[in-house]
């Protein structure tokens, strides 16, 4: 049986990865697998997910370039999010610019009326 005492059940995303990585010491796997990044072999073991914990590093450390300025709640708020659908910071991005160009319509008057749909 693998053994996850003290490792978290969901990985850990924004300020809370951000504030647990610093000044730790150890190994980068053990750093992945401390902050949530980690998953169960098929022999009970646990690997370290290091990409994921790359992507979610390099969104916490770059306060997502395409935040607009909101507070950081409701940034970490949407790093949770994007966690939540298993999305990698590169997918987030790549969504956000795509549906960006439909921003100005979808924010025009009357389009709130789609919200009752």
């Amino acid at each position: 049986m693998a053994k996850l005492n003290g490792l978290p059940k969901y990985p850990l995303v924004g300020k809370a990865l951000l504030s647990k990585i610093k000044g730790f010491d150890g190994s980068r796997q053990d750093m992945a697998k401390s902050c949530g990044y980690y998953s169960v072999t098929q022999k009970h073991g646990v690997r370290a997910n290091l990409s994921q914990f790359d992507d979610a590093l390099l969104s916490a450390k770059s306060l997502d370039r395409f935040d607009g300025g909101e507070e950081s709640d409701e940034r970490e708020n949407r790093q949770n999010a994007i966690a939540a659908l298993g999305w990698t910071a590169e997918e987030a991005r790549d969504t956000y610019y795509r549906l960006k160009i439909f921003e100005e319509d979808w924010n025009a008057p009357g389009m709130e009326a789609y919200d009752q749909l």
